[in-house]
């Protein structure tokens, strides 16, 4: 324990191939006598309780006996003494590493506790830190600062980002906004929509590449051969740019919802919707019904943000009813029927064609921008009220 009392010892290896056995200590005797996996196990230890040995009794007559450095012992529990000494600082800098790491340990225990996405711990944490150690920080220190051994100002901020990178590395990359899926000459391919910040001018050209302020869109399409680029039609190219623009209002109004579970549900069934048209061994069924899922959950945050009873109805048409009456809707509600379908189709029960798929992904994106947007929106308006 974190005194450095013995309390009991974990067996793994090969004398128990299955799984690791932990068997607790009793009292303060000589010898603490347990049985595991059917064989007498002995454990010795001194008048401090720290394990000398490990005596274990293999088919009946075989004795194994396992011992245990005193020397070894001893320095495992001086330094488990030695690090229930240190403490996290509070209103100050640290004064060591050891400070430093067992005030980040702290920190990143509480955002593993309140479920922070890896990828935002690191800005988190900084902020934490700085309520703990009562001092302004700053978010995104200098790269100079590398290789320092102070913890106070800059610095600490480089080192924590330096911490969550050695702990979590490309899990902290941002990754996509959003994918989204497009049919080009009889085949679907993948779009991968880039984080933007600022203001940005998005466009669509076969031969013109992104630079500072322009971003192609044909550029976030996962492989796309230069000759077939070059090759797409201008009706083609339009629908690249319609379908992004919906998976863009889409994402990025999934992001500001993104305390709600439905809100991340919703997203998770697009991706999947995307992934069972574009991998190799696409499942047209499984799309459409993901394209269904997404949404009928973005409708039925639309029903809790409104504070209105959400049906267990997959139905998305008395879904939409239910919408409309809190003040939602849809330039195109016909859409709604490109979308739907039966519960079959995600065992192959009812075939679903190439087509059917597509049109449902087209439809999942128009419906679940529009109405997401709304529901923005609408927090927006009853939060200045409030």
């Amino acid at each position: 324990d974190q005194s450095g009392k013995f309390v009991g010892c974990l067996f793994q290896g090969d004398l128990f191939p299955d799984e690791p056995i932990f068997c607790p200590g009793e009292d303060k005797s000589e010898f603490i006598r347990k049985e595991v996996n059917q064989m007498p196990v002995h454990f010795l230890v001194d008048q401090n309780e720290r394990i000398l040995g490990i005596q274990i009794i293999k088919h009946r007559s075989a004795m194994r006996i396992c011992d245990i450095q005193p020397s070894l012992a001893t320095q495992e529990q001086r330094d488990r003494v030695e690090a229930k000494k240190i403490k996290a600082p509070i209103g100050r800098w640290p004064n060591s590493r050891e400070e430093f790491e067992i005030l980040l340990e702290k920190i990143e225990e509480k955002l593993q506790s309140n479920e922070v996405p890896v990828r935002a711990r690191p800005f988190a944490a900084l902020e934490e830190a700085s309520k703990i150690l009562n001092k302004p920080l700053n978010l995104a220190p200098s790269k100079d600062l590398a290789n320092t051994d102070t913890y106070s100002g800059d610095a600490f901020s480089w080192h924590v980002h330096q911490w969550y990178i050695k702990r979590y590395s490309d899990k902290l990359s941002l990754g996509p906004l959003g994918i989204f899926g497009v049919n080009l000459r009889g085949e679907f391919w993948e779009g991968k929509l880039p984080h933007i910040f600022g203001t940005i001018q998005v466009f669509v050209h076969r031969t013109e590449q992104s630079s500072e302020g322009r971003y192609n869109l044909l550029d976030c399409i996962k492989n796309l051969p230069q000759d077939l680029r070059y090759q797409l039609s201008d009706v083609e190219l339009l629908g690249i740019k319609e379908i992004a623009n919906f998976a863009f209002v889409t994402y990025l109004s999934l992001e500001r919802l993104s305390k709600y579970d439905l809100a991340e549900a919703a997203r998770s069934d697009l991706h999947l919707c995307v992934s069972n048209l574009t991998e190799a061994h696409p499942h047209f069924g499984q799309a459409r019904w993901s394209a269904l899922q997404a949404v009928e959950k973005i409708m039925k945050l639309a029903l809790k943000v409104s504070g209105a009873e959400i049906p267990h109805s997959h139905d998305l048409i008395l879904l939409y009813k239910k919408i409309n009456a809190t003040g939602f809707s849809l330039q195109n509600p016909h859409l709604l029927d490109q979308v739907r379908c039966v519960v079959g189709v995600r065992y192959g029960e009812t075939p679903s064609t190439r087509k059917e798929a597509g049109d449902a992904n087209l439809s999942a994106f128009a419906i679940c921008a529009e109405v997401s947007e709304q529901i923005v929106k609408k927090i927006n308006v009853t939060q200045k009220k409030s």
